[in-house]
Parts: C-alpha cells; sequence; structure tokens
C-alpha cells in the first residue's frame, strides 16, 4: 500500500511538470513566432497578402511618412471565385480591394505599387519583391523595407524575406489590429493559425517551396 501511494504520488508530481513544461512551450512560442521589429524610416512599405488589417496597417505607417510607397502583391485566385467568375458574379480580386482599404486611409493611387502574378506563398511575394527592387534599383545604395504581416506570421516572414532579399535591410513589422492572445491555444482562431504556421515554417526550412 505504501507503495502503491508513492507510485501515484510520483505520477502526479510527474503530470504536474508536464502540465508545467506544456504551458510554457506553449506560451514561448507565441513571443518566438511574433516577435515584431521595430518600424523605421524606410524605402518602401510591402504588405504580405492573406488579411486587410495587414494594409490597414501599411496606410497608419504611410501617413507617419515612414515610406514613399507602398507595394501589395498579386495573389491566386481561389477556386471558390473562379466559379463567381464563371457564373458572371463579380467579387473583387484581394489586392483590388487591399488598394481601396489604403486610399481610404490616405495612400495616393500613384504610391500605391502591385507586384508579382498569381502568388500562392510567402516565398512567391519574397520572389516577386525581389524582382521589383532588381528592376527599380537605379543605384547601389542600400535599400530598406518595412514589410507588415500578421503577428503570428513574423518570424517565417522574416527568415523567408532576408534569404530572398539579402541586399536589403528588412524590417518585419506585426498589423496592430490584430489580437494575437499569449494564452494562444485558448482561442480557436490563434490556435489554428499557430498550428499552421507552424507546419508552413518546418516545410520552409526543410526546403518546400511553392
Amino acid at each position: 500500500m505504501q507503495c502503491f501511494k508513492r507510485c501515484a504520488l510520483w505520477l502526479l508530481s510527474l503530470t504536474l511538470l508536464c502540465a508545467v513544461l506544456l504551458t510554457l512551450v506553449l506560451s514561448a512560442m507565441h513571443s518566438w513566432l511574433s516577435a515584431a521589429d521595430t518600424p523605421i524610416k524606410a524605402d518602401a512599405i510591402a504588405v504580405l497578402s492573406g488579411d486587410y488589417r495587414r494594409t490597414r496597417q501599411a496606410a497608419e505607417l504611410y501617413r507617419q511618412k515612414l515610406a514613399d510607397y507602398v507595394i501589395l502583391t498579386r495573389t491566386q485566385r481561389p477556386a471558390t471565385l473562379r466559379m463567381l467568375d464563371a457564373d458572371g458574379i463579380f467579387y473583387p480580386q484581394d489586392e483590388e480591394v487591399s488598394r481601396q482599404v489604403l486610399e481610404k486611409h490616405g495612400v495616393p493611387p500613384a504610391a500605391i505599387v502591385m507586384v508579382g502574378t498569381d502568388l500562392i506563398s510567402t516565398a512567391g511575394e519574397a520572389l516577386a519583391l525581389q524582382a521589383h527592387f532588381q528592376a527599380a534599383s537605379a543605384d547601389d545604395s542600400p535599400k530598406k523595407l518595412l514589410v507588415i504581416t500578421s503577428p503570428y506570421h513574423i518570424l517565417r516572414a522574416r527568415i523567408v524575406l532576408r534569404r530572398a532579399l539579402p541586399g536589403l535591410d528588412i524590417r518585419v513589422v506585426s498589423s496592430s489590429f490584430e489580437e494575437f492572445p499569449q494564452n494562444w491555444w485558448r482561442d480557436q482562431d490563434a490556435a489554428r493559425n499557430v498550428l499552421l504556421e507552424t507546419a508552413k515554417l518546418t516545410w520552409y526550412l526543410l526546403g518546400g517551396r511553392f
């Protein structure tokens, strides 16, 4: 009986220790994924596709005069929207909605630049930005780029973009219009985003590209 009690106490202690360690690891993932850079004066602001709140943040930074223009990426039209197209039902492309968000919040049309075609990933957006800056570079002076994305996407965006654009000073900035709770595993949307982001980052680091 005494041995049984000791084993039960040991198992309980081990379970509690594992629970504490798991909570610490899950909490650390929040900081690991979302450690953003401080915005600086840059040559341009690039908005990664996926959420119009990113575009809203870009407009805020433009109005603070942190860059001369904003870059939007052209994404691939989803199959569901192509179905609507076939039925003659109009639904705007993501970058066109983003353009309207920028203009609504003070970014003039002349300060909005579109890059890429049919992009489906952060890696694809990075290559489109690479092509833009290679074509636009008239001198060898270092260029600075502010990149706006969601809080949970900061780490992967930084890794992908800095690999694709080694000649640029890239600062990845989080959208302040999006919430990313510290206890993300208790929030359905946040949990889904973290799980997908972890899988996508792992795939990229293993050499996966789209």
